[in-house]
């Protein structure tokens, strides 16, 4: 079932979504549950709701403005999501490719949160939440450009892990957190835990 018009999209189990799609800035919140979505693109200017969405070689880009949030419950395969808005993003569990938060808004994880290549933070508010367990080969913030500082809370009960092993003096290092003028980050342990044991931080 996919209506357009009124911004809801739902489908039974089996149903494969292809291609590249766009949802218009003053649609309704599209609503998306139980959808396999493979080799494509979504990037919308109005927020999602998401109940269960697996992906494969497919990406959402989202584009939708402050005052609005975008919800995601469980995110399975190996998909890559951008958060390139103003508007906030709540993400429980995901099994990611790439995760990029970069819009300016406010992230918030609940649950268990894997990025297979890296996790990119710029002119963002980031925070793991009590019971949030988020793992990443590569950690970046403040280096997406100049001008977005970036804030990461890991609040008491929620565990950050960076696995890579490059411990460079340079942007290419596994836990980089400032690069670009006036992108200065700032990462707050507020209890919780961050686990980088084969890399240093810069």
């Amino acid at each position: 079932d996919f209506d357009f018009s009124t911004g809801k999209i739902t489908a039974n189990s089996g149903v494969t979504l292809t291609g590249t799609f766009s949802f218009a800035e003053d649609m309704d919140a599209p609503q998306v549950s139980g959808m396999v979505f493979s080799n494509g693109a979504v990037t919308t200017t109005s927020a999602l709701k998401v109940d269960t969405l697996s992906m494969t070689s497919a990406a959402i880009t989202l584009r939708h403005n402050a005052g609005t949030t975008s919800e995601f419950g469980t995110i399975t395969g190996n998909g890559s999501l951008y958060q390139n808005s103003a508007g906030d993003l709540k993400l429980h569990d995901a099994s990611l490719w790439d995760f990029e938060l970069k819009g300016g808004g406010n992230t918030t994880i609940s649950g268990t949160v894997s990025a297979s290549q890296y996790l990119s933070i710029g002119k963002e508010t980031v925070t793991l939440l009590n019971g949030a367990n988020v793992t990443a080969p590569r950690l970046t913030a403040g280096n997406t450009a100049s001008g977005q500082p970036s804030t990461v809370n890991i609040e008491q009960g929620a565990t950050l892990t960076i696995t890579g092993s490059t411990d460079a003096d340079s942007t290419g290092n596994s836990l980089l957190l400032a690069h670009w003028g006036s992108s200065s980050s700032t990462l707050k342990l507020n209890g919780g835990t961050l686990n980088a044991l084969n890399t240093q931080m810069l």
